[in-house]
């Protein structure tokens, strides 16, 4: 749920846009915006510097690049931004594949202090536990044993 002071920070710069742009936006919209807002919080918005982030908060620039973004944008800058967004998260995926890489698991990583890179090294250790097989005869006095035990 959006606070009403954010509809009113939206309402604020969306009253100091150009008509034109304001206009694409649908009215059903706008009308909820100026129906949820609190008239009474007073922006700190200036007119200079809108989108300052000690004048306005992180919810209402998110609300309005996506009013931007669906209502305003040329389908050409609409792919540029679907692009860099698509770019952006192959590269994490990227980088959670080469972070959490089942094969990497048991690397040892250090970052050597006088280069500052990471140093891989992997560590092997191999230990053997001999298991006896015990024998028939073994098994059963093991058995007896137990059952005089339990009494």
């Amino acid at each position: 749920m959006t606070a009403s002071n954010t509809y009113q920070e939206v309402y604020e710069v969306l009253s100091l846009m150009d008509k034109l742009t304001v206009m694409k936006i649908p009215e059903e919209l706008i009308k909820l915006i100026k129906e949820n807002r609190d008239t009474s919080f007073e922006t700190k918005i200036d007119k200079k510097d809108i989108f300052n982030p000690e004048n306005i908060s992180k919810e209402a620039v998110d609300m309005l690049c996506w009013l931007d973004y669906k209502y305003c944008m040329n389908e050409n800058k609409k792919k540029e931004i679907d692009t860099i967004r698509k770019d952006l998260f192959n590269k994490a995926e990227e980088e959670k594949k080469k972070k959490y890489n089942p094969n990497d698991l048991f690397i040892n990583r250090t970052i050597d202090p006088v280069n500052k890179i990471e140093i891989e090294s992997t560590k092997e250790e191999l230990s053997l536990v001999e298991i006896k097989e015990k024998g028939f005869i073994q098994r059963i006095i093991n058995k007896i044993m137990r059952f005089f035990k339990k009494d």
